[in-house]
């Protein structure tokens, strides 16, 4: 009868765990505007900001600190600040996309419940800001 006892109780808290693990979503802000793609050229770099938001919409912690991760760091990567709220993204000089990844604990006990926010990441080339002029030898002009 105790087995049964402890079987529904962790059942109920599995239960609980995955609930609350649907109530949390992440929302990514440039300039404070939320954004779901970046779009950069191949010579910028951003700074982004991570919230957490429960199913209200509002914000909540998470346990420790969040980790980035970029799926292709040869088209642009990232650096968290000490604390994993923020983080610079930046281009590599390649064209192409990748997805920025931040990871956080949701559980703010001694358990953990990840939660997983993805920001596609779009690099084209930069367009032409300046002309140069290469000059030939000069020569004697023809009649």
């Amino acid at each position: 009868m105790l087995y049964i006892l402890i079987a529904i109780v962790l059942l109920g808290l599995y239960l609980y765990s995955q609930w609350l693990c649907s109530q949390i979503r992440i929302r990514f802000l440039i300039k404070g505007m939320e954004v779901m793609e970046a779009r950069l050229t191949n010579i910028q770099e951003v700074d982004v900001t991570v919230e957490f938001l429960n199913s209200l919409e509002n914000p909540v912690g998470v346990d420790g600190v969040p980790t980035w991760l970029s799926s292709d760091e040869t088209i642009a990567t990232v650096a968290a600040s000490a604390d994993g709220m923020t983080a610079t993204i930046r281009t590599t000089g390649a064209i192409g996309s990748c997805q920025i990844t931040v990871r956080g604990d949701a559980d703010l006990t001694s358990g953990t419940i990840d939660i997983v926010g993805v920001l596609d990441v779009v690099v084209t080339a930069s367009g032409a800001v300046q002309v140069n002029f290469t000059l030939g030898v000069p020569r004697t002009r023809s009649i």
